[in-house]
Parts: structure tokens; C-alpha cells; sequence
């Protein structure tokens, strides 16, 4: 197959209008282009799923595993990566055995990996498999690595092969307040909460909108769209207001960045976000461990997710006045 074919695939995933189902979210043409323009030669099928309750790519190539390794395959052509991985959780390889068959015949590499969060997130895993460090504020395709999911792979197949748009998603409804967790196909628009109490969601407490350790509140009226991997249901957290920075050292020492994340909560306090560059706090990858195990109930992922947005503000008002 000549170039022509690579350029004719991703004509037909712009012809789609699809989105990809990560965050952030983009125009599935848009990543592709952008992957392709890259020069990326590795693509990453990311099914570690590592977080707690969430495990809707799990099922989708547990039970669509020809769809999702095809659908991979055509990510793989249109981007022009000479090597393919899908990494998935060690724990359930007993689930995946369609997948090996597919995945010789398309050359793609099966990865498992032990199940340690946040071995799951794009630059830990990029790490792992390539050797190649994502710098920090950058992505994997600053080093020649395209990530993705199996419900992005499996909707490319569904519309390159089938002609099908989708029109909703596999979404993970679960928590201890849910009496009947499961997977469930779920219409892109419906109401999340709506979606949660058709599952038996009980008594008071917090909704999440995405994965347990880096979603985010459910708030009135949102919908399920591309990006929504979870329905959370969780019970209330512990009370009482955070308190002042005991210098325990916890949120560093279980950091996988190694960032001194007890620093970088002075440098928030402080207003200092050139001193939180320099600590090179765009490193972080957003996992959530640190506001976890903070025993003064510190807000800190969501601080040095402040600091590394306004550090992203900066630059694009230096690239604006630039022009």
C-alpha cells in the first residue's frame, strides 16, 4: 500500500466528524494531522485503566477486541507509525485472549503491565514502553509518541469500515452509593445524573464526572459527551476545612514526578509562578495522589493545576504580544 492510502484514510476520519474520547477532547482529524505532522512512528493504545471503578475500555476490548485492534491498526496508517502498542492491565489479560489473534495479524505489540497507580498516565507509560521522557509542559508527541483509547479506536473502525457515526459512548456508572454498577452504552447529551439514578444511586454524597482520583464534581445539567469515561457515585468526604501545611513531606514522597509538591503549595500561597516554573511544576501528571494522602486536607493537585494554567496563560499572552 503507497502513501495515497495513508492520505485517503485520513480524508475518510475527517469525512467523519469524529472526536476523540480523552481529555481533553479534540476533532479526531485534528489529532490525527497533528500526530502525523509530528512525524510520530510510535502509537499507544492506552487500555490500563488503572483508576479505581473505571473500566469502560476494558469491556470494549474485551468484547469488541476485532474493532478496536482493526480500528487501531487504521489509527496506526493514517498517522504512519512504524510501531504499535496496546498496553493493557496485567490483571485481566484472561479477558483479552480475541485480541491476540487480530493484533499479530495487524503487527501490534501486547503489553501488560503491573497494575501501579498512575502507571496509566500518557507520559508514565510512554516512559515505560519507549524509554523516551516527555518533557515537562510537553506531550508525547513532542517525542515522536501518539497516544490513544480503545473507544477512539473502536469508533475509527465503526465509521472507516462500517459507516457508522457514534452516537454515544461506553461509560463506566459505578460507586459504593449504586446498586447496579456496571458499563453502560449511554446517548451522547443524556443527563449524567439522570444516567446515575436509572442505576439505583442512593443517599447524599459526591458525584464525579470522570475517574475517582482526577474527575471532577458533577454539576447541574451536564451531559455525557466524547470524553465522559465515568459516572461516579461516592460517599460524602471526610469534614472539616483544610488546615495549614504540617511539612509530613507525603504528597512528595509518593509523587511520581518527584515535584516537591509541599513547595510548589508556598509558590500558590505566594503568587511566586515563575519560582513554580522553575521547579518545573508542568511536570505533574495530574494524577491526584497528593491531595490523597494530604492529612491537612489540602486542596494541592488542584493548586498545581492552578499553577500550571497560569503558567499556560503566560505564554500564550507572550506568543499574542509577539505577533
Amino acid at each position: 500500500q503507497g502513501e495515497t492510502d495513508a492520505d485517503s484514510l485520513r480524508a475518510r476520519i475527517a469525512a467523519g466528524g469524529l472526536c476523540t474520547f480523552r481529555l481533553p477532547p479534540q476533532s479526531l482529524a485534528c489529532w490525527v494531522d497533528a500526530a502525523h505532522s509530528a512525524g510520530a512512528d510510535v502509537l499507544i493504545a492506552n487500555v490500563m485503566e488503572n483508576t479505581p471503578f473505571v473500566t469502560a475500555d476494558h469491556r470494549l476490548l474485551a468484547e469488541r477486541a476485532g474493532e478496536v485492534v482493526r480500528g487501531l491498526a487504521i489509527l496506526a496508517r493514517a498517522i504512519g507509525a512504524a510501531e504499535v502498542f496496546l498496553a493493557v492491565d496485567r490483571r485481566r489479560t484472561d479477558a483479552y485472549r480475541a485480541v491476540v489473534a487480530p493484533a499479530r495479524a495487524c503487527g501490534i505489540h501486547l503489553i501488560s503491565l503491573a497494575h501501579k497507580y498512575p502507571i496509566g498516565a500518557d507520559a508514565m507509560l510512554i516512559k515505560v514502553l519507549t524509554r523516551r521522557e516527555v518533557p515537562p509542559g510537553g506531550d508525547g508527541l513532542s517525542v515522536g509518541v501518539a497516544v490513544t483509547d480503545a473507544a477512539t479506536c473502536c469508533a475509527t473502525y465503526r465509521w472507516v469500515v462500517c459507516g457508522q457515526r457514534p452516537g454515544g459512548r461506553v461509560v463506566t456508572v459505578s460507586g459504593p452509593r449504586v446498586r447496579r454498577p456496571g458499563n453502560l452504552f449511554v446517548p451522547f447529551g443524556a443527563d449524567a445524573e439522570e444516567v446515575l439514578t436509572s442505576a439505583g444511586m442512593e443517599a447524599e454524597g459526591v458525584n464525579v464526572y470522570g475517574p475517582a482520583m482526577t474527575g471532577r464534581q458533577l454539576a447541574p445539567g451536564a451531559v455525557v459527551s466524547w470524553e465522559t469515561s465515568a459516572l461516579l457515585a461516592l460517599p460524602a468526604p471526610p469534614g472539616g476545612a483544610p488546615t495549614q501545611c504540617i511539612r509530613c513531606g507525603w504528597c512528595g514522597d509518593n509523587c511520581p514526578a518527584r515535584l516537591n509538591v509541599a513547595a510548589l503549595n508556598d509558590d500558590f500561597e505566594l503568587g511566586r509562578v515563575d519560582r513554580a516554573r522553575r521547579r518545573e511544576v508542568q511536570a505533574c501528571l495530574g494524577c491526584g495522589i497528593c491531595s490523597y494522602v494530604c492529612p491537612a486536607r489540602l486542596p494541592l493537585a488542584r493548586r498545581v493545576a492552578l499553577l500550571n494554567q497560569a503558567i499556560a496563560a503566560d505564554g500564550a499572552a507572550e506568543a499574542t504580544h509577539a505577533c
